[in-house]
């Protein structure tokens, strides 16, 4: 644990501090102060692929006041923060933190910078693609499975077979249903193809690898064969952030949105009270960001909002959202 000597200091725009992992930095009552510039990207502070990181106790003040918007090259620039929780991030607390006068957000929780995908992560089109006489020719390898239904060949993990999870879905960006069913049927196989477990998946969730998995194949619904061929289905495997609390937080005058979130998972919201947040670009006070559907299994307990100029919460996708006892006055 460490603890500030209680004061003001100064954050350089230029430079970021990662929190290590296994550790908890209590301000003590500090302001952590952003200088004024003209710059479109600053991060005080980061947690980046770090596990039970702890920051309590303090203030982030942005440089809403001196920023020198004449001269940034973005008209409402979205990425001069507080904090940023990056990769693959677990169990991480943030307690007791007023953010004030923000330029864009006040914390924001996401994929991290490349490699975006775990070290051995496999990324796999579900068709086979020849080239014989310098054609290109794309095999139709998958099969009817049903009414209505059709599984792609066998797919092999690779290097993401030592992976805990894969999910199956759009890769990254504007994302949504790919078939015509959210759900979606895969069967794990050993090296020898012979099958270990079937299991009910769901777009963009993650699904837990059985020991010895090697192969697997998936089975969804689609007019044809052609358009399950066609569907743009991955196995993938992002190092997004998970199991994390933000608790007794306020977030004042954040000028984008007092938070944006693309992805993770597992995380808790308590006691948070937003404050004239959203005056442009999200123009919110909490932004899960459209069409991302990795944020997933957020609970929202205690959520105080008032005075934010545009709207509350907006919520354009993201899966598995609970709200108790929350007040968007």
């Amino acid at each position: 644990k460490v603890v500030l000597p209680k004061g003001i200091y100064r954050i350089s725009c230029a430079e970021t501090v990662d929190l290590p992992g296994g550790l908890t930095v209590d301000l003590n009552g500090s302001t952590l102060k952003l200088n004024g510039f003209a710059g479109e990207k600053a991060v005080p502070v980061r947690m980046l692929d770090v596990a039970d990181s702890v920051l309590r106790n303090g203030v982030f003040e942005g440089n809403l006041y001196e920023f020198d918007y004449a001269h940034c090259k973005a008209r409402n620039p979205e990425h001069v923060g507080a904090l940023e929780i990056l990769g693959d991030t677990r169990r991480f607390g943030v307690e007791n933190i007023e953010f004030r006068y923000l330029v864009s957000h006040a914390f924001s929780m996401g994929i991290s910078p490349p490699p975006w995908y775990y070290p051995d992560a496999h990324i796999q089109k579900f068709v086979e693609t020849t080239v014989t006489n310098n054609r290109k020719r794309v095999d139709h390898v998958w099969t009817p499975d049903g009414e209505g239904r059709f599984k792609s060949p066998f797919v092999a993990l690779g290097g993401a077979a030592s992976n805990r999870y894969i999910s199956v879905a759009k890769l990254m960006g504007y994302q949504g249903m790919l078939t015509k069913s959210w759900y979606f049927g895969i069967t794990f196989f050993d090296a020898a193809k012979k099958p270990i477990r079937s299991e009910t998946g769901y777009q963009y969730h993650r699904i837990a690898l059985p020991k010895g998995a090697a192969y697997f194949r998936v089975s969804v619904e689609e007019m044809d064969a052609l358009q399950a061929e066609k569907c743009g289905l991955r196995a993938y495997m992002l190092r997004t952030p998970s199991h994390g609390v933000i608790r007794n937080c306020t977030l004042n005058r954040c000028r984008t949105c007092g938070s944006s979130n693309p992805l993770g998972w597992n995380f808790l919201f308590e006691n948070l009270e937003f404050h004239h947040c959203g005056d442009e670009s999200c123009r919110c006070a909490y932004d899960a960001e459209d069409g991302w559907d990795g944020q997933q299994n957020h609970a929202f307990r205690n959520i105080r909002t008032h005075d934010n100029p545009n709207g509350n919460f907006t919520i354009c996708c993201s899966h598995d959202f609970v709200f108790e006892d929350c007040d968007f006055s």
